[in-house]
């Protein structure tokens, strides 16, 4: 695992996308995809030429896919492993540690195709379903996979079914069907229980399906949210004009940990395992998850209001602020 250091320098692109990847920091370009370690120099370099990347990462592989076309690339932290080709445009993309991974192709409105690839990167079980799916997930160990999709029932309402299925088999486990809500999201917990973002509230499973319990937004539905190992973040703009923002977490026992007004501008966030980073104007949240404890920190030195766009999640909890040329250290 890549240590870094203080500061990490990198080819300079105005279209960044800066992502922590095995205690370094991957940056998706335009037409390349880098990984750097604590001294800057890269482990990988690559170009993919893709018209509209995306990126996700597992705590061994990357994914780099084309929202455009219907190529994607696997990547070690010291190479690429292989360039791949499925019939249509890869919308969303899950990987596991073991390099298992699903794909959902961009298949149109009303029809959805998902396709799910070993740790061998053969492909084994594809899932056509005749619904638009929202969103799709594979557990860690990448021997489970959640499938959201959602459509316009007979009285006009939104239904929701989320497909709960082992990575090599066709059946699925469950077929959890959410009357009168669209789900935007889902993701699995480290112990393979799940949560389904949905319009009006979490809704929380277990490993094997079962349905926990829901809780409403007391805030409304956030205008930003990130899932990070157990803990659930929302943000929301609660005064634009005052420049206030809501802040509240949730942990995967269902409960909400904490609720605090933050005063600034929302960048950017990421998670530790015990605290947030909210990337302001001008300055840093920190803030304790569990008590919601809020302190400031200024920008690291050299990092211009201006220029910083990301936060990352580096080795040993640290976490840096990114810039189109480097990524420097926040300091506590």
């Amino acid at each position: 695992m890549f240590s870094l250091g203080d500061k990490v320098y990198f080819d300079a692109d105005t279209t960044n996308l800066c992502k922590g990847y095995k205690g370094g920091i991957s940056v998706l370009s335009d037409n390349k995809i880098s990984l750097y370690d604590m001294t800057s120099s890269t482990t990988v370099s690559e170009y993919h030429g893709y018209r509209d990347a995306a990126i996700c990462t597992s705590d061994k592989y990357m994914l780099v896919y084309d929202r455009k076309s219907s190529a994607y690339s696997v990547y070690s932290a010291f190479s690429k492993l292989g360039d791949f080709k499925t019939e249509r445009s890869v919308r969303l993309a899950s990987l596991a540690d073991d390099g298992t991974h699903l794909l959902v192709l961009d298949s149109g409105e009303f029809f959805s195709s998902i396709l799910i690839y070993n740790s061998n990167f053969k492909i084994v079980n594809r899932i056509d379903k005749y619904k638009y799916v929202t969103a799709a997930d594979i557990t860690t160990d990448g021997k489970t996979v959640a499938v959201a999709s959602s459509y316009v029932g007979d009285r006009g309402a939104f239904v929701s079914e989320i497909l709960l299925l082992e990575t090599g088999k066709s059946t699925a486990k469950e077929t959890l069907t959410v009357d009168g809500s669209l789900i935007y999201d889902v993701r699995f917990f480290d112990d393979g229980s799940f949560v389904a973002v949905c319009d009006t509230s979490l809704r929380f499973y277990s490993k094997s399906g079962e349905y926990e319990e829901s809780v409403p937004y007391s805030y409304g539905f956030p205008d930003y949210y990130l899932i990070d190992g157990d803990n659930i973040i929302f943000i929301n703009k609660k005064d634009t004009a005052a420049g206030t923002l809501e802040f509240i977490s949730y942990s995967k026992s269902r409960e909400q940990n904490s609720h605090t007004e933050i005063k600034g501008a929302y960048k950017d966030m990421c998670a530790t395992t015990h605290e947030a980073y909210i990337l302001l104007d001008d300055k840093i949240a920190v803030i304790s998850v569990m008590s919601g404890k809020l302190s400031y920190t200024d920008l690291p030195e050299g990092v211009d209001k201006n220029d910083a766009v990301s936060l990352v999640r580096g080795a040993n909890e640290d976490v840096y602020v990114c810039t189109t040329s480097f990524a420097a250290k926040v300091k506590k």
